[in-house]
């Protein structure tokens, strides 16, 4: 991916990036809150039980710790990157969906690890259930957020599932812009 967009774009990253990511001091402190955010939404619970998943990956075999230290390393780029590009400010907390599944598979690990007693599909049940919990519990998350001010309005972003106007909302700017596009282009455009 990243080599055919730079064959034929000249860019690593799309244009998005360089449009709402500002590297620098000042994006620090957003992305300490982005992930602050999470953790408070109940981020917490998955990223706890992943850190018991690498410690007692660690302690096993060799080919688990290697594992679950790579994992480990993964997540730990992406956290730097959402901490020096300051976050996102969508809702459900994308920046961190690419290593979620590791976040799963470490937390996996530590719930196996509690003992015979529940066995690998209580482990898997327990997980899918720690997960979902966390996942539902971030998915409206950055909305309630003061520091992702701009996507903070009157209905929650799932009532537009709905079919509800998005007038008087942000939402309803961008509206607006697309019906002036709309109207003004050709056929051919």
């Amino acid at each position: 991916l990243l080599a055919a967009r730079y064959a034929y774009y000249e860019a690593l990253v799309p244009n998005t990036f360089g449009a709402k990511v500002f590297l620098g001091t000042e994006t620090l402190p957003f992305g300490v809150g982005y992930l602050a955010d999470f953790l408070r939404d109940g981020g917490a619970w998955i990223a706890a039980l992943a850190l018991g998943g690498v410690v007692v990956s660690v302690r096993g075999t060799a080919r688990s710790a290697s594992s679950a230290v790579c994992a480990a390393a993964v997540i730990v780029a992406q956290l730097a990157f959402i901490t020096i590009v300051g976050g996102d400010a969508m809702p459900a907390y994308r920046f961190l969906i690419p290593v979620y599944p590791l976040l799963v598979v470490l937390a996996a690990a530590a719930i196996a690890s509690l003992g015979v007693r529940i066995g690998v599909a209580g482990a898997l049940v327990v997980t899918i259930a720690v997960a979902g919990v966390s996942a539902w519990q971030q998915q409206g998350g950055l909305e309630r957020s003061n520091r992702r001010y701009w996507l903070a309005h009157e209905r929650p972003g799932w009532t537009y599932l709905f079919g509800e106007s998005v007038e008087g909302t942000w939402l309803g700017a961008h509206a607006a812009s697309a019906r002036y596009i709309r109207e003004h282009m050709s056929p051919g455009d």
